[in-house]
């Protein structure tokens, strides 16, 4: 079949259509951002009700407060508003620092080391010695693991790197339904290691970041 170029009109279709995606993908940046700088505040000013949904919920830590404003903003790195060049180097640089805290918590579970990371800014004080005060769980940080390797994916040129990030994608969203279904049945810790004690909101943006993730177009 001889080649048939591409008509302006669908052309037209398709950036209307890529515009919608990515201005959907900017909405959630900004829902993943907000939440993340309340909870943020939260520990600040020592705010239970921003820490965790519940008195008897698990709360979010600090570290992933910071780590989904990191993404909330590679979200946003799609905007119209923001050129190319900015764009990609701020991207690197925020897709790093979740690759940072996310991989130095995993090799804090897996070898059983205190690095400091976990109460560096502020002291988790409410939750008990046993439970690792102020350090994300090992759920949530692979989830962390694998949006910011998604993310560092998107932004090189090799051939494989969209399926790379979609893949990436539906498997945080995965992760983080099924903690959110416990919740839905009243389970809120796991028998599964990789899903204990996932905070209700983390999973929540967890979801929204994977979704994010699919739409922006890379």
């Amino acid at each position: 079949m001889p080649f048939q170029e591409a008509s302006p009109r669908h052309v037209g279709v398709a950036k209307y259509e890529q515009g919608s995606l990515s201005a959907i993908a900017n909405s959630i940046g900004w829902v993943v951002i907000v939440s993340g700088a309340l909870v943020l505040l939260s520990w600040f000013f020592d705010i239970e009700s921003g820490k965790r949904l519940l008195p008897n919920f698990e709360s979010m830590k600090l570290n992933t407060a910071l780590c989904f404003i990191a993404c909330g903003l590679m979200l946003k790195r799609k905007s119209p508003f923001v050129t190319a060049s900015v764009s990609a180097a701020s991207s690197w640089l925020l897709a790093c620092f979740v690759l940072a805290i996310s991989g130095l918590t995993l090799v804090e579970y897996a070898f059983g080391w205190r690095l400091g990371i976990d109460n560096l800014v502020v002291i988790d004080e409410a939750t008990l010695a046993s439970h690792l005060p102020g350090r994300m769980s090992v759920g949530t940080a692979l989830c962390f693991i694998m949006l910011g390797a998604g993310w560092l994916a998107s932004l090189l040129s090799w051939r494989l790197s969209t399926l790379a990030t979609q893949l990436l994608a539906l498997a945080v969203i995965m992760i983080s339904c099924a903690a959110l279904i416990g919740y839905v049945f009243g389970i809120q810790h796991f028998r599964l290691f990789i899903l204990s004690t996932m905070a209700l909101h983390t999973s929540a943006l967890l979801v929204l970041c994977g979704a994010g993730m699919l739409l922006v177009p890379v």
